[in-house]
C-alpha cells in the first residue's frame, strides 16, 4: 500500500514528502528542500530504501538538497515532472506539477516501479 510522510524543511518549512510502499519499504523522496540529515534520519528510522528524488520544480526551497540526498544514499536518478535529469544548479526552476510516469495514463497504488 502506498503511504506518504511529510517532513517540514528549512526555515520556510516546506512539505518535503516521503512516498514507500509499506510492504516493500522501497520509496522516494519529492522536494527535499534543505535539512538533509533530518531527512535522511526520517528515511534510516522507517527502513525505506530510497529509489529516486522526485522534483516538483526547481526553486531552492524544493530542490536544495536533492545533490545532498543523492550523493549521500547513492539514489538513481534526480528527476524533474517533465522526466528530464535535474541540473546540478537548482534555482529558477519552470515549475510544474507531479504526473504519472507515462503521460496519459492513471495513478496507481502498490508497488513502486
Amino acid at each position: 500500500m502506498l503511504q506518504a510522510g511529510i517532513i517540514p524543511v528549512t526555515h520556510f518549512e516546506q512539505n518535503c514528502t516521503v512516498l514507500f510502499d509499506s510492504e516493500t519499504k522501497e520509496g522516494v523522496v519529492v522536494d527535499p528542500g534543505g535539512d538533509v540529515d533530518i531527512i535522511l534520519q526520517t528515511i534510516r528510522e522507517n527502513g525505506i530504501a530510497l529509489k529516486a528524488i522526485w522534483l516538483t520544480h526547481g526553486h531552492i526551497d524544493h530542490a536544495g538538497g536533492a545533490k545532498e540526498l543523492k550523493e549521500a544514499l547513492g539514489a538513481r536518478h534526480c528527476r524533474t515532472p517533465q522526466g528530464r535529469p535535474a541540473a546540478a544548479r537548482t534555482a529558477g526552476g519552470s515549475g510544474g506539477t507531479l504526473r504519472p510516469r507515462d503521460e496519459g495514463s492513471e495513478p496507481r497504488a502498490g508497488p513502486l516501479a
